[in-house]
């Protein structure tokens, strides 16, 4: 689409949020609306295997030598294209079934070579470790287009529940497996840093900061950035709409598509009833899906603040 998005590099979840908007990048979502069944289905089949992906292929890289940037990469994404089915949603319970093999890519192989080739898949490591929600994004850019986008997490709500100084200490080592598993990439390892799905975000376009963006929201971060950014740019909205916008959730451990109020009861009875997704619907807007706080540098060099409405966020534009 002619963006440049800057990451976090791994154990954060930059990696993963790349290979989700590579997947769309294959669908004309332009030509659809956000509210559109197939749209929907689309993306939240799409981070289905984004994060299933992510399970497997980011950990510290100090103790994993992973494939992230071939998780990444636009040949691998079309592997993961050509696995969504347009007219029927994965059953979850054979969510792990559909993980890529993103090592054969890591020598610049292109889908057609992989695929060609036969080459055998990498065995799935379920891991049911979620990140638990106490986390705190902010988005600046000053009067030089300076910018930074900040997300700091200490893990559950008021983290361990001890303070020091007005500090409180984290527990994130909740986001290592829970038990050791033969093979996982999260296991408890002294001086290693846990995966987290935090991913705060600048979006370029023509090499001028576009957006800043990034939420809090443990296994919704991704989500809800996905939708952000294809609100965006495939769907032209203003700010404050993208975050207003109802969101979904694609998440390897659930069992079912978890929407917040707002959808035509044409589109979810679509998604239920001829795509077969279960629905949990949330009111809106619910906390549930995290709180997007984000910066917008329109063309003319305006600046567009806008807080989150499901977590109290808020925008201010002090003078410079």
């Amino acid at each position: 689409r002619g963006y440049d998005f800057y990451v976090p590099h791994p154990p954060v979840s930059g990696p993963h949020f790349i290979a989700v908007l590579n997947t769309l990048e294959n669908y004309n979502l332009p030509a659809m609306s956000w509210d559109d069944p197939l749209a929907v289905h689309i993306i939240q089949q799409a981070l289905v295997l984004g994060d299933v992906d992510r399970r497997a292929y980011i950990s510290d890289p100090e103790f994993y030598d992973l494939p992230y940037e071939a998780f990444m990469s636009k040949e691998f994404a079309k592997t993961r294209f050509m696995a969504i089915n347009l007219s029927q949603a994965f059953d979850p319970a054979s969510y792990y079934d559909y993980q890529g093999d993103a090592y054969p890519f890591a020598d610049g192989s292109t889908y057609e070579e992989v695929l060609l080739g036969a080459l055998e898949s990498v065995a799935a490591n379920e891991s049911g470790v979620e990140e638990s929600p106490s986390t705190t994004h902010f988005s600046i850019v000053d009067k030089d287009g300076n910018a930074v986008a900040w997300t700091q997490t200490i893990s559950s709500f008021f983290g361990t529940s001890f303070y020091f100084k007005g500090f409180f200490f984290n527990n994130e080592m909740a986001n290592f497996a829970s038990s050791y598993r033969e093979g996982d990439v999260i296991n408890l390892t002294g001086g290693m840093r846990p995966r987290t799905t935090i991913c705060p975000t600048i979006i370029q376009k023509d090499g001028k900061v576009r957006w800043v963006i990034g939420t809090p929201g443990a296994g919704r971060i991704i989500p809800t950035m996905v939708q952000l950014a294809v609100d965006l740019i495939d769907f032209n909205m203003p700010v404050d709409q993208a975050i207003r916008t109802p969101k979904f959730v694609g998440y390897a451990t659930y069992n079912d598509l978890r929407i917040e109020e707002g959808y035509p009861q044409t589109t979810l009875d679509f998604l239920e009833k001829v795509l077969g997704h279960q629905l949990n619907v949330y009111s809106y807007p619910d906390l549930f899906f995290g709180g997007p706080n984000l910066v917008s540098v329109e063309e003319n060099g305006l600046m567009i603040g806008a807080g989150s409405i499901r977590r109290g966020g808020s925008a201010s534009a002090p003078e410079f």
